[in-house]
């Protein structure tokens, strides 16, 4: 699947797929625990800034396909 650059969240996905990556190295058990890897010198040693945990949930809720209008069960 492609991401559409239109969509909110895909503005430097390269440093947001990096620092998912990092942080599924490092342990990380969801996107809240991304701060973890904000603290200290961690830029300096991953090479990369680590992007702030939300707008990590905005790049992956990127990749879902969304409905406008909820499902109608049929009778």
């Amino acid at each position: 699947m492609w991401l559409d650059l239109r969509v909110p969240g895909a503005a430097l996905a390269g440093r947001k797929v990096m620092s998912l990556v990092s942080g599924m190295l490092a342990g990380v058990d969801s996107i809240d625990d991304m701060y973890v890897l904000r603290a200290g010198s961690t830029a300096f040693i991953l090479g990369h800034r680590v992007m702030v945990p939300s707008t990590l949930g905005t790049f992956l809720r990127a990749f879902c396909k969304r409905r406008d209008k909820p499902v109608r069960r049929r009778r």
